[in-house]
This record gives structure tokens, C-alpha cells and sequence, in this order.
């Protein structure tokens, strides 16, 4: 093929390509759509976009194309920053390269077999609203200084990541919302997004990644369909919108690390049923998802929430240790509340003391020494069973006998099992401290 000259395209381009030609030196629209013939070759493309970029009264020429039917691979790298490249109701039966380009792109309404832009550098937004894409969207490392739109888009690629990001950064917001449907997982591992990662109204047919992943906001109201595992190990987010009663069934959560500086979810959202709402679609225990939440009361104000909250991720913990573990978790639980809830031991302590004070004023204990024991109080004489390492003076001046032994021993050990508690809650609470 001759390069294209200055003033008029090959003899040997086609009628479609040598319109393009002409649009493309006038800065105009070339629309295919509704004609006979929508072939452009991608060679033609090239060389409109590799070669000089030739203007029409000082003004920049851009490729303004929709309508066409691309054939052959269509090669972009190294492309320059001063043209916008618009690419609308395309097809493209092999992938766009873009690794290594700077340029501005959109692609609404396209079909592509795949688009590869690693380490590229989009000077302003990435458009691809409605796009079809059967093969992978590969955007790892790609810097973008506006937004990646993908809000409607279909991505189909069962066999691994359709969309393929990993450490991309945008500066504005990151859209797969209003109908965008992807088969195959999402990988957005350590991605930067400036504003908004939106997925609302996404479907999502595979897992999605975005382990130390940065948003100021995420936005994840996916459908009821969706299904896959979503990954939000150590990333770090300014909110997070959520639609807690419509979340799928099928989609689990890890929360291992992740931080938050607040959820805010679709209408009222209690913490009996936000705990409820981890424990559900959380694979395993992962303190994060409770340390986060509550640290999110706390900066409501709302410290008894947040206290409910540490308590049942203490409780979790314990169910993952075995009966043993689960047993000790419930004592802590029933009560100190695992150190969160302190007042309970004085209840029970109160308890205690009254059961033994009531049962043993009605049962009086003969001395061990006859005239050597001090006088009789049932109040202190239990006291002195449920407190450990305290000597009153009466448990051991009097011999209590067959029922009777059974109640004190029975004291003696709930009072050592109520200081065990006390002592773990509050070696956790000076832990935290």
C-alpha cells in the first residue's frame, strides 16, 4: 500500500477508505452506518494516525469514525497524544493495541475481540459505554487523566480476567454500572481510582479483585444474578454504598485488611443486622470487617454499636477454635462481653452474692472450731467463696456437709471461671488501649 500524500489518498484504498481520508484531513465525522460497504481496513488506520497529523485552517486533524467494520489487527502503539481518536458503533474482529500510547480514546457502542493498553497513557477519558468485548480488556498499568467509562458494557472472557487492570490509575471515576455485564473476573489489584468506583447495577459472572485497591468511593449495589468472590484485602476506601438486604447470594466477601472511613448503605441498617450481614457472606473469620464497622460508629458516636460489633467478632473468633474454644468464647460472651460489656460481671457478681447469701442464711454451717469462729454472716461467707485469693476470714472456720458443700463448691468455682473473664476482657480492653 503507498503512504497517503498530502493532497489526496492511494488509488488503490477503497471508496470507504478514501472518504475516511478525506474526513480525517477535515477533522470531520466519517459515518458508515446505513451504507453497503463498512469496510476499513486497520492498515488504513495506521497510517492516518502514525503519519504526520496534516490540519485544515490551524485546526488538528482527528480520526472521528463510526459505523465501520474493521479488518486485520489495528496497531496504535506509540500513537501521539494530540489526536483524539473516536471509534463509535465499530467492530473489530482482532484486538486494538494500544500498549505504550498516548492518546485520547472513545469506543461506545463498539464490538472488539480485545483491547491491550499495558502501561498506556490516556489523555483525558477512556469511553467504551456499550461496547461488547468478547476477549480481554487489558488496561494493566495504564494511566488515565479523566475517566474510564464502561458503564453498560458487556465483557465476555470465561477462561480468565475480562477486564484486566491491575495497578491502573484514573484520576476521575472508574464506571461499570447501568447494565455492564462482565463473564469472567475483574482484576483491579492495586488500582488508584481518584473519585468513584462504580459498579451499581453491574452483573458479575467471576470474581473481583481490587486487594489494595484505593477509592474515594465504592459503589456496590450489584444485581441479584451476580455470583463470584469480591476481594477487598487492604484496600482502602473513603465510603462505601451498599444494598445490604439485595446483596447476592451468590457473591461472598473478603475483608481481610480493609479499611473504611464510612458505609453507608440503602435505607436503615441496624447493627444486629450488619454483623448478620458479614457473618453471612464472609468466607471464614476475618477480623476486618468488624474492626471497620465499628470503627465506623465510633465516628458516628454511636460507642454501644460499636461495642455490639467487637463482641460478636470476639464470639466468631471463639467459634473457630474447636468446643473448647467455643465453650470459653461463650463464658467471655455471657459474662464480660469479651471486655466490651464489664458491666455484666458486677451483675453477676450481684447474683452470685445474693443466691449464696439467701441459701446460706437459711442453712447455717456448723464452725471447725467450736467457739473460735468468727460470727456467722452469710453474705460474707459467701463472698468469701466467689472471691478469689481473698481470705474474709469465714470459709475456712466453717465445714459445710453434703448439699451444702455442693452449693459452696459450686460458688467457689463460678466465682474463679466470673475473675478468669474478668481478668481476659480486661487484659483485651489494656490490649487495644
Amino acid at each position: 500500500m503507498n503512504p497517503p500524500d498530502a493532497v489526496s489518498p492511494p488509488q488503490d484504498w477503497t471508496e470507504p477508505e478514501r472518504g475516511l481520508w478525506h474526513a480525517f484531513h477535515q477533522a470531520g465525522w466519517y459515518d458508515l452506518r446505513g451504507q453497503e460497504d463498512t469496510t476499513i481496513r486497520a492498515s488504513v488506520l495506521q497510517h492516518l494516525l502514525l503519519g504526520p497529523t496534516p490540519s485544515v485552517e490551524g485546526r488538528v486533524a482527528r480520526l472521528r469514525l463510526s459505523g465501520a467494520e474493521v479488518t486485520g489487527q489495528l496497531d496504535l502503539r506509540d500513537v501521539g497524544a494530540q489526536l483524539l481518536v473516536l471509534l463509535v458503533d465499530c467492530s473489530f474482529a482482532e484486538p486494538i493495541m494500544l500498549s505504550g500510547a498516548t492518546l485520547r480514546l472513545v469506543l461506545d457502542r463498539s464490538t472488539l475481540s480485545g483491547v491491550v493498553a499495558q502501561d498506556a497513557h490516556i489523555a483525558g477519558s477512556l469511553l467504551a459505554r456499550k461496547v461488547r468485548i468478547t476477549g480481554q480488556l487489558r488496561l494493566r498499568g495504564t494511566r488515565v487523566d479523566g475517566n474510564i467509562d464502561l458503564s453498560g458494557a458487556t465483557l465476555t472472557y470465561p477462561d480468565g480476567d475480562c477486564l484486566y487492570a491491575d495497578n491502573v490509575t484514573v484520576d476521575g471515576d472508574l464506571l461499570a454500572n447501568d447494565g455492564f455485564t462482565a463473564t469472567g473476573g475483574i482484576s483491579l489489584a492495586g488500582a488508584r481510582v481518584g473519585r468513584d468506583l462504580n459498579l451499581d447495577g453491574a452483573t458479575l459472572h467471576g470474581a473481583l479483585s481490587f486487594v489494595e485497591g484505593q477509592a474515594q468511593r465504592l459503589r456496590l449495589r450489584l444485581t441479584a444474578s451476580s455470583t463470584g468472590n469480591v476481594d477487598l484485602t487492604d484496600a482502602r476506601l473513603g465510603r462505601f454504598y451498599l444494598r445490604p438486604g439485595d446483596w447476592p447470594a451468590g457473591c461472598t466477601l473478603d475483608l481481610d485488611g480493609f479499611t473504611v472511613e464510612r458505609i453507608v448503605p440503602d435505607g436503615a441498617w441496624p447493627a444486629r443486622a450488619r454483623v448478620t450481614w458479614i457473618e453471612k457472606h464472609t468466607a471464614g473469620y476475618s477480623p476486618s470487617g468488624y474492626e471497620q464497622l465499628a470503627a465506623t460508629y465510633r465516628r458516628e458516636g454511636h460507642e454501644a454499636e460499636a461495642r455490639y460489633v467487637l463482641r460478636n467478632k470476639e464470639l466468631r473468633r471463639h467459634r473457630q477454635l474447636g468446643p473448647a474454644g467455643q465453650l470459653w468464647g461463650w463464658v467471655q460472651h455471657v459474662t464480660v462481653g469479651f471486655g466490651y460489656a464489664p458491666g455484666r460481671a458486677l451483675l453477676w457478681l450481684a447474683a452470685l452474692l445474693a443466691f449464696g447469701t439467701a441459701y446460706f442464711s437459711g442453712h447455717r454451717l456448723d464452725p471447725v472450731i467450736a467457739g473460735e469462729a468468727p460470727t456467722w454472716q452469710p453474705l460474707v461467707y459467701t463472698l468469701d467463696l466467689i472471691v478469689p485469693l481473698v481470705d474474709f476470714g469465714h470459709e475456712r472456720a466453717y465445714d459445710p456437709s453434703g448439699i451444702d458443700q455442693a452449693v459452696a463448691l459450686a460458688l467457689v468455682v463460678l466465682g474463679w471461671v466470673l475473675a478468669a473473664a474478668v481478668v481476659a476482657g480486661a487484659s483485651r480492653t489494656l490490649k487495644r488501649a
